[in-house]
């Protein structure tokens, strides 16, 4: 197979939120409307990401940076290019997250730094998108230098055109990261073991349709 190009974040995003609608369809016929407890929770206190390779896109730090009260699942829904054009969700690793564990991952970063950080990159008053990229990564170095860390990365998104921008801030985790502190996966969905009886690599081609 020829090299495929790199995934964007948005396209990740896409595929997530399409995986997420497959996935409420298998488990209940839920709609988009019907939430979790929270906007950060997708559905039946589940959180759903999609990834192509060893990094988990949590979307927006500053609503992923919540305190948590209870646990919850973490399905991550992996898949590969199988055409240039189409892919295959062959695997959905659900993994049980703490409060506890939730913190760890947000390390010593409080949520109001994060929200600050966002904001900034919001209204951010910077003639351009390179310098308002240079300035996120230095913030970011200042935050470090100042003692905050996170086994969560943080991911300032500046883009933009016709000479306008938009900047927000996301953040991200490695699958290493996330197994050092919560565990390997309590349940793994493949061929074998059908995401309630919903059989295992679904195909999606690039214009997000579903192929049987």
């Amino acid at each position: 197979m020829s090299k495929m190009s790199k995934p964007t974040a948005n396209a990740e995003q896409g595929h997530g939120k399409w995986v997420e609608n497959r996935m409420k369809a298998s488990f209940y016929s839920a709609c988009d409307q019907h939430r979790g407890l929270s906007d950060r929770l997708d559905f039946d206190n589940r959180s759903v990401k999609a990834t192509g390779s060893h990094v988990i896109c949590c979307a927006d730090a500053s609503v992923f940076w919540t305190e948590v009260r209870e646990l919850y699942l973490l399905d991550v829904a992996t898949w590969r290019y199988v055409e240039p054009s189409v892919i295959d969700f062959y695997k959905i690793e659900e993994y049980t997250i703490t409060p506890e564990m939730h913190s760890t991952l947000l390390g010593n970063i409080p949520n109001k730094l994060i929200r600050e950080f966002h904001n900034k990159l919001r209204t951010s008053d910077h003639n351009s998108i390179p310098t308002t990229r240079a300035w996120a990564q230095k913030y970011k170095k200042e935050l470090r230098e100042a003692g905050y860390s996170a086994s969560m990365t943080l991911n300032p998104k500046v883009s933009g055109s016709g000479g306008g921008f938009q900047g927000r801030l996301q953040c991200s985790v490695t699958r290493k990261k996330l197994v050092a502190i919560v565990g390997q996966p309590t349940r793994i969905f493949d061929e074998k073991h059908p995401f309630y009886g919903d059989h295992l690599p679904w195909r999606l081609d690039k214009r997000m349709r579903f192929q049987s």
